[in-house]
């Protein structure tokens, strides 16, 4: 038998997801040393930046996926990224709308161009 769903409040969503963020982020940081070292050894300057690419757009999904995806604990309520002045979502998948953009980004700019 199911009971009512857990009363979240704000700090306690927020300091999950941040936890699940950090923690992220060390995994990730602790599995890439290898390929990072290797990539920064290679005398294209590419391979370095395609990793540290890799690296932080893969942080940066696994969040998308903790907000709006299928790494949501499933007590959470919902959350997403919302428009602070209306109150309306700004996307019911972030995922997919951060490779709609990165997609328009790699397709615009050229290799190795800085603001």
């Amino acid at each position: 038998m199911s009971g009512p769903a857990k009363p979240w409040k704000n700090d306690q969503i927020l300091h999950d997801l941040l936890w699940f963020i950090v923690k992220d982020i060390d995994r990730t940081a602790f599995r890439a040393i290898d390929a990072v070292r290797e990539a920064a050894t290679d005398e294209n300057p590419n391979r370095l930046k395609d990793r540290l690419y890799e690296l932080q757009t893969g942080v940066l999904l696994g969040l998308f996926s903790i907000i709006d995806g299928p790494r949501r604990p499933i007590d959470w309520p919902n959350i997403y990224l919302i428009n602070g002045d209306t109150g309306e979502s700004l996307s019911d998948d972030l995922e997919w709308a951060f490779s709609e953009v990165e997609g328009e980004f790699l397709l615009s700019t050229s290799p190795l161009e800085e603001d």
